[in-house]
Order: C-alpha cells, then sequence, then structure tokens
C-alpha cells in the first residue's frame, strides 16, 4: 500500500527540479496525464501527492500544443508556478473587482480562448459565442458537467439546480420555467412593490443611510415571497434570515476547505442548517394542509408550482423542494442587492443620467405627487426603455458573478483547440462582454488600447454608457455609436445552467430603481469607486447617500 505513495513522491521530487529548471515540454504530458492523476486521487493522501505532481508538470510558458494523431492543440496560454499555477493572481484580480486586468494580456497575447492552471487543475478559460455556443450544445449531456468548490458542494444540497443532472436537470428547469411565467411574474410585482415601498420609506425618513446595506436588506425580504409566498414569508426573521444568508455565502468562498470549529465554514453549515429547516417547516405545513393553493394576492410563490407539479419526481418531493427554495432564497439575495446598490451609485453619480430618467418615470408613472402611479409589470418589461438600459449597461460593465465553471467529461473541441478530460472549463462572462464587436471588438477578439491591458468600454467610470442599448432614434449620447447585442449579455450565466430565475431578479430590480428615482432624490456622500475585498462587485463605502423626496409639480 506504501508503494504508490512512495514512486509518487520519488516522481515529484525528479520532475520538480526539471520543470523548474524550465523543461517547458513537460506541460503537454501533464495534459495527456490529467485522466490518469484523476482516477489514482481516489484517497486524500493520494490526492494531495498526484495534485503535486501534476502541477509539477504544469510548470511553463506555452504557446500551445503541436497538433498530433488529427487532435486539434491544445489552446497557448500560460501555466504559472508549480503547485499554485496561476490561482493566487486570479483570486487576487476577482477580489479587487479588476478581473479585466487579469485577462487583458492574456487576450492580447492568447486570443480569446487560453489555457491557465488555476485550483491544482488544467484550465481553459473562454468568453463570447464560441463558449455560449459549446454550453447550450453540450451541457448536462455529452462533454460538460457542473462544477464547484469542494466549500459550496457542502452548503447547496444535492439536490440543487446547480448540481442537478440531466435525467432530473431538465424537468425541474421547465418546472421553475413554469413557475416564472411572465403572466405569474405580473402577480409578484405588487408584492415586490409593497416591499420596496416599506424600505424605501424608512431610508427617507434616515438622517443617511448606506444603500448597499439597505439592498442586502430589501433583496432578503424580496427573495423569500418569491420562493414561498408573502404570507409564508411573514413568519421568518428578516434579519435573522440576511444574518445566515450572509454566514453562507462566507462559507462559499471560506480558504478553510473543512468545517473544523471557529472556520467559516462550520458558521456557514449551521447557518444553512437553520434556514433549511424553516424551508422544510414550512412546506411540510403547506402540504399537510393540501396547500398548493396560491396566497390571497394570487401569488403563492414558486414553492405552489413545484408542490403542485404532475411529475411525481417533482410533486411532493420535500428534499427537492427544500433545496430548490434555499437556491432561489440565497441566489434571489445577492444578486439583485449588489445590482441594486451598484444601479443607484451609477445613475446618482452621473448629472445625464439622473436628469434622463426621472424624466422617464415621469411620463410614464406621472411626476411626483398623489397622481403618481406604481410600475406595473407591462412599464418594467416594455415602456421604461431607458431605465432597462440602465439596468443593463450597469450588469455588463460589472456582472455581479464573473464565471460559470465546468468539467470536460470527455475530450472537446473548443475553437479548434482540444480541451482534455477532465479538465476545467471557465466560461467567462466578463470576457464574453468584453468581446461583443459594438465596443470595438473585431469578432473572436477583444478591443486592447495600445498598451494590451486597458478596456475603455469595461471602465466603471468611462464605459457606462446606457445609450448603447436603446434604439438609434431613442439614443442622446453620441458614444453610442453601435449596438450591444443582447446575446453576448449573460450576467447571469448562460447554457443549460443559467440562472432560472434571471428574470424574477430583473423585476425586483427594475421595481427597486423605478420606484427610487420616480419618488426620491439620491444625494450620494461619497462618490469613490473604491472596491472591497470580496468575490462580489461591491464598493467599499457601501454607498452612504441622503434620500429625500422629489418635490411635487
Amino acid at each position: 500500500m506504501r508503494v504508490v505513495p512512495l514512486f509518487a513522491c520519488a516522481c515529484g521530487s525528479v520532475l520538480v527540479p526539471l520543470v523548474v529548471a524550465g523543461w517547458g515540454g513537460m506541460e503537454e504530458a501533464a495534459w495527456s496525464l490529467r485522466p490518469v492523476l484523476s482516477s489514482l486521487s481516489s484517497t486524500p493522501l493520494l490526492t494531495v501527492l498526484c495534485a503535486a505532481l501534476a502541477c509539477a508538470l504544469l510548470f511553463g510558458v506555452t504557446r500551445g500544443g503541436q497538433k498530433k494523431d488529427g487532435l486539434p492543440p491544445h489552446p497557448p496560454g500560460t501555466t504559472g508556478v508549480p503547485l499554485l499555477g496561476e490561482t493566487l493572481k486570479l483570486l487576487k484580480a476577482y477580489t479587487s473587482n479588476v478581473e479585466h486586468a487579469w485577462y487583458g494580456p492574456k487576450i492580447a497575447q492568447f486570443g480569446a480562448i487560453f489555457r491557465s492552471h488555476v485550483y491544482f487543475s488544467p484550465a481553459v478559460f473562454c468568453g463570447g459565442d464560441i463558449a455560449r455556443r459549446l454550453l447550450s450544445a453540450r451541457e448536462g449531456g455529452d462533454g460538460l458537467e457542473m462544477w464547484m468548490p469542494g466549500t459550496m458542494r457542502q452548503l447547496v444540497g444535492p439536490l440543487h439546480p446547480l448540481r442537478l443532472q440531466k435525467s432530473l436537470h431538465t424537468p425541474v428547469r421547465k418546472a421553475l420555467t413554469l413557475a416564472m411565467t411572465p403572466e405569474r411574474l405580473a402577480k409578484f410585482v405588487p408584492v415586490a412593490q409593497a416591499i420596496v415601498d416599506r424600505h424605501l420609506a424608512q431610508w427617507a425618513g434616515a438622517e443617511s443611510v448606506k444603500i448597499a446595506d439597505g439592498a442586502d436588506a430589501l433583496a432578503c425580504d424580496t427573495a423569500l415571497p418569491l420562493a414561498i409566498g408573502p404570507r409564508a414569508a411573514q413568519a421568518a426573521g428578516g434579519a435573522d434570515m440576511l444574518a445566515d444568508i450572509k454566514r453562507v455565502y462566507q462559507g462559499f468562498f471560506a480558504v478553510v476547505p473543512f468545517p473544523l470549529p471557529g472556520t467559516a465554514l462550520r458558521t456557514a453549515l449551521a447557518a444553512k442548517r437553520r434556514i433549511e429547516a424553516f424551508h422544510r417547516a414550512h412546506l411540510a405545513a403547506r402540504m399537510g394542509e393540501g396547500g398548493v393553493d396560491e396566497d390571497s394576492d394570487g401569488w403563492g410563490g414558486v414553492a405552489h408550482a413545484v408542490l403542485a407539479h404532475e411529475d411525481p419526481r417533482i410533486g411532493g418531493n420535500m428534499d427537492l423542494a427544500v433545496d430548490l427554495m434555499i437556491g432561489l432564497q440565497i441566489g434571489g439575495q445577492k444578486v439583485p442587492a449588489v445590482s441594486m446598490a451598484l444601479l443607484a451609485f451609477q445613475i446618482a453619480r452621473r448629472p445625464d443620467v439622473r436628469r434622463r430618467l426621472p424624466q422617464e418615470l415621469d411620463e410614464v408613472l406621472g411626476p411626483p405627487g398623489p397622481s403618481q402611479r406604481s410600475p406595473t409589470f407591462d412599464d418594467i418589461n416594455g415602456r421604461l426603455t431607458f431605465l432597462d438600459a440602465c439596468v443593463r449597461e450597469s450588469m455588463r460593465v460589472r456582472p455581479i458573478a464573473t464565471a460559470q465553471m465546468r468539467v470536460a467529461t470527455r475530450p472537446l473541441e473548443v475553437g479548434g483547440y482540444q480541451l482534455p478530460k477532465d479538465s476545467m472549463f471557465f466560461y467567462s462572462i466578463s470576457l464574453t462582454h468584453h468581446m461583443d464587436p459594438a465596443f470595438g471588438a473585431a469578432e473572436g477578439r477583444c478591443p486592447m488600447a495600445a498598451a494590451g491591458t486597458h478596456f475603455a468600454h469595461m471602465d466603471f467610470d468611462e464605459g457606462f454608457l446606457p445609450d448603447r442599448w436603446l434604439k438609434e432614434s431613442d439614443r442622446k449620447d453620441e458614444r453610442a455609436a453601435g449596438a450591444a447585442r443582447p446575446q453576448r449579455w449573460v450576467p447571469f450565466g448562460a447554457g443549460m445552467h443559467a440562472c432560472v430565475a434571471q428574470n424574477a431578479a430583473l423585476l425586483a430590480i427594475k421595481v427597486f430603481a423605478a420606484t427610487l428615482f420616480s419618488r426620491y432624490h439620491v444625494e450620494l456622500l461619497d462618490k469613490r469607486v473604491a472596491w472591497s475585498d470580496s468575490p462580489f462587485c461591491e464598493l467599499e463605502h457601501r454607498v452612504p447617500a441622503r434620500i429625500f423626496p422629489r418635490k411635487a409639480r
């Protein structure tokens, strides 16, 4: 039993000096050995040893492998230092919210598909239409499976939408889609509106408010009735629930991947159990009541559609319903919350946008005063075009989730390159946003400044241009020369595992923004762009502001 570990150590002791000395060709062998190393790594000890061996093999810089036996070459790229690869550089860019500074030089050197080595594994980074088509054609079927860090796998249930494979994923996704049709979401608008009204009234009554903190609480209060309906949501303690959701998110990115005492992961697991207990008790009570009826306002939450589904694998499946509700609540809190705060910050700091948006809102909803009405579903999704443009542009410049991760279950071809079996595949949302030809990019490439590292159209200060989403006849900014392509706008991901609740999230964000800027004036107390040390795009100062009512005309 000790022969294999000793042999692995011996190989590592020989290979590491050779590779460090510059034997860059060993990297090609590492990509070929990846499946073998993966199969050997069935025990914790061998996992560490094989990972060290693989990472040693992966050291070096390559312009791409040679075509062998008729197979496409591996993508070009750099793989960094032994063991860690380029993990630290990538994490630093992500947590500083300047991931384009990491992508930029690589795109300039290698193109939109390039190889790296992160999280102890070979990886391919890709963006744009090529990657999106690959996800749509392969994911969940032949070639790609969802991948997430071990800490995240411990915190989302086995029946969470992100972990379901094709046999159950497809019917569950269809059930969730039917639960959030436009007709059903129209019934959710007044539910969200009442929550937004209550929170904004509290903001306006305070001397100052940190919009990001307020948006956290508002989005939590919106996500829960989206999942289970307003009647059941009243039974939850909002502050306690929000605190537990934040603990779960901290656990997703915990440094220590084991639930040891005092670690963030252990705290997160305890928080997840409390959230799970709440949902299990609620769903059990609802099923005990025969309870698949809608609430009195016509909206019973997504839980209604899941419990009432005719497929016996879905309808009445308590474990599935609990995991789905937890996923909707946790995911439905963070993305809208961060998006609301960044959107309010972007609009309030730009005089031209701050002037144009209230003008559109006044035309559709009426001017401030007793006659002004709340936005309807049709307003949100058709009449308020400049509001929609502001939301899209804010989420384009700074997508909350920067990448989706998959693992190749067999060798695949991506844009003329080979993606080896068991390698990680990063579908880069930021990179896809960079590549839109409307922003000056040639097809398959990205617009680069002379220095090769700066993307003006992705700059938080210079790049925010809502007019790019409007019809040419409606544009008022001469910089918007080309129309943005909606298919390249993917802040909620792409493929079968794209966020199924994205329409509901956008609805909540737009109801918030329409109500805030139609009824209130926002005076920022800090206009600096200083990003927090967070994997999400959160501003360090949490957007302090004064909120006061607009004057009636």
